[in-house]
C-alpha cells in the first residue's frame, strides 16, 4: 500500500475546495444570467418567423385577476340592490295590509255606532218624506238638529237649469215658534203654519222612532 504525504492530502482538500467553489460560482452566474434574459424576454418584442412581433405583457394575468374581482363585487352589489328592493317592497304591502285592516275595523266601528251626522242624514231622508213626493230633480231634507232647531231644505233645477236652493231654519223658543229663511230675519209662526209645524215635528219623531230607535218608542 503506497504511502500519502501529509502535504498531499492537504493540497487535495484544497483544490476540492477550490472545485465547489468555482462550481458555485458558476452556478450563481448561470442563474443570474437566466433572471436577466427572462426580464428581457418580458419587456422586449419577440421577433417570429413570418416578421411579426408580439409583446409579451406581465400585467394580462393581473387584468384578469382585477375582472374576476370587479364581476364578483358587481354580483354583490346586485345582490344587495335585489334584496333591498324585496326588503322594500315586502315593507310596503305589510303597510298596505296594516291600512286595509285599520279601514275594515274602522267601518265595523261605524257600523255598529253611527256617527251624529250619520243619524242625521238618516232622519232627514224619512223626514223628507213626510211632505208627499219629492218631484223629480229636487233634493229635499227635514231633520232635527238641537235640542231647539229644525231644518227644512230643499234644492232643485230650475227652466234655465240654474240651480235654486231654500233652507228654513226653525227655533223653538219659550215665547214661541220662528222661523228664518237663508240670511233673513226671524219670523214668528202663527195659525195653520204654526200647526203645519207642530203636527211636521209629531210625525217625525213618531217615524224615527219606529224606524231607527225601536227602542225609545213610546206607547
Amino acid at each position: 500500500m503506497p504511502c500519502v504525504s501529509l502535504k498531499s492530502l492537504a493540497d487535495r482538500r484544497q483544490a476540492a475546495r477550490q472545485r465547489r467553489a468555482a462550481v458555485a460560482a458558476s452556478q450563481r452566474l448561470l442563474e443570474n444570467k437566466i433572471g436577466s434574459r427572462t426580464l428581457l424576454a418580458i419587456n422586449t418584442p419577440l421577433r417570429l418567423a413570418a416578421g411579426e412581433s408580439v409583446q409579451l405583457r406581465p400585467h394580462r394575468q393581473t387584468s384578469a385577476v382585477n375582472l374576476e374581482t370587479g364581476s364578483k363585487k358587481s354580483r354583490r352589489l346586485a345582490k344587495k340592490q335585489q334584496k333591498s328592493a324585496e326588503k322594500s317592497t315586502r315593507k310596503a304591502a305589510k303597510k298596505s295590509a296594516k291600512l286595509a285592516r285599520r279601514e275594515q275595523k274602522t267601518a265595523r266601528r261605524s257600523a255598529k255606532h253611527p256617527t251624529r251626522a250619520d243619524l242625521i242624514n238618516a232622519e232627514s231622508r224619512l223626514g223628507s218624506q213626510l211632505f208627499g213626493p219629492i218631484p223629480a230633480g229636487h233634493r229635499r231634507e227635514f231633520f232635527h238638529d238641537r235640542d231647539n232647531i229644525w231644518i227644512w231644505h230643499e234644492g232643485w233645477t230650475d227652466e234655465s237649469h240654474r240651480t235654486r236652493q231654500l233652507t228654513v231654519r226653525y227655533e223653538v223658543r219659550p215665547n214661541g215658534v220662528f222661523k228664518k229663511l237663508s240670511a233673513g230675519k226671524y219670523l214668528k209662526l202663527e195659525g195653520a203654519e204654526l200647526e203645519n209645524f207642530r203636527r211636521a215635528t209629531h210625525a217625525y219623531l213618531k217615524v224615527i222612532k219606529q224606524e231607527l230607535y225601536p227602542h225609545a218608542r213610546t206607547q
